[in-house]
């Protein structure tokens, strides 16, 4: 289901593939996990046939954005997620409304200097195991200041399709955060090749960051784990490369050096980076305090 909603997120196309077990039998976990596609596919119709891509130019920790017409489509993957927010957009929504239920969804809007209009979103919990969707309704199509901006006190996830390449290799992230204090940078890449084996061969691998404090070398390994959300065999390999200081609400730069980066389940010469992100130091992350 994460994948079906990422590849609906830039009008993509998706392949499912299930087999029969030794006796010609569709497992029954299959009949359910398709089921509960279906399901969750007709709840979420409006986000999804006809839907692309959202103004946004970055991802959320929560789920994923899609856009069609006017509206915007929340599609809620973290059941325990009680607000959102949504920062960097030119006018706040008309209405919000739970397409699971019909129910409104309240919202606030305000305007910190620097980062646009931020719409909160109070969600209430969810009522089955489906991902939640929120549709916004805008009274024109919804647009963004077009910069990378932070919530303020959250983390702030930097992709790497987002970020402007150098021609010597180099990665460049330009954006702007909301809430002064210290940042830990964390590299986030992939496993890749099989299902039956996956590797990380970023192992032992170096760079440089360079912020406007500093140049810092880094080596990369394994640090910790998350669920990559295309291909649940392959895992996101976390990686702390160095510290950002934010001095006070504005624009800053990131930039990544002298690491090899490929784009290939099949290399072996560099690492599959999908994003930075920016965690502020002194919280700790729920996947962090379960290990």
């Amino acid at each position: 289901m994460r994948s079906a909603r990422l590849h609906g997120q830039p009008r993509g196309n998706l392949l499912l593939n299930v087999g029969p077990d030794a006796t010609g039998v569709i497992p029954p976990q299959a009949r359910e996990q398709y089921a509960g596609i279906g399901e969750w596919m007709q709840r979420a119709a409006p986000g999804i046939h006809g839907a692309g891509r959202a103004p946004f130019p970055g991802g959320f920790a929560w789920g994923h954005v899609t856009a069609r017409g006017t509206s915007l489509y929340l599609h809620v993957a973290d059941r325990q997620a009680t607000t959102l927010d949504l920062p960097g957009l030119t006018a706040g929504p008309e209405a919000a409304r739970d397409l699971a239920t019909g129910s409104p969804v309240p919202f606030t809007l305000s305007e910190p200097d620097g980062l646009g209009r931020i719409v909160s979103l109070e969600l209430a919990a969810p009522t089955d195991e489906l991902p939640r969707t929120i549709q916004l309704e805008f009274a024109g199509t919804p647009e963004t200041t077009g910069g990378l901006v932070q919530a303020p006190g959250a983390d702030l996830r930097l992709d790497i399709w987002a970020a402007e390449a150098g021609e010597d290799g180099s990665r460049r992230w330009e954006f702007t955060m909301g809430t002064p204090g210290d940042y830990r940078v964390v590299l986030l890449t992939k496993e890749t090749f099989s299902n039956a084996d996956p590797q990380w061969w970023a192992d032992g691998l170096t760079g440089t960051l360079v912020t406007d404090q500093a140049r810092r070398e880094f080596t990369l390994r394994r640090e910790g784990e998350e669920p990559y959300p295309i291909i649940h065999y392959w895992k996101l390999i976390r990686s702390e490369i160095g510290q950002l200081h934010v001095a006070a609400p504005g624009t800053q730069e990131l930039v990544l050096e002298d690491l090899p980066v490929v784009d290939s389940k099949w290399d072996k010469s560099g690492a599959n980076v999908v994003a930075l992100r920016l965690e502020p130091i002194g919280e700790r992350r729920d996947d962090e305090a379960a290990e």
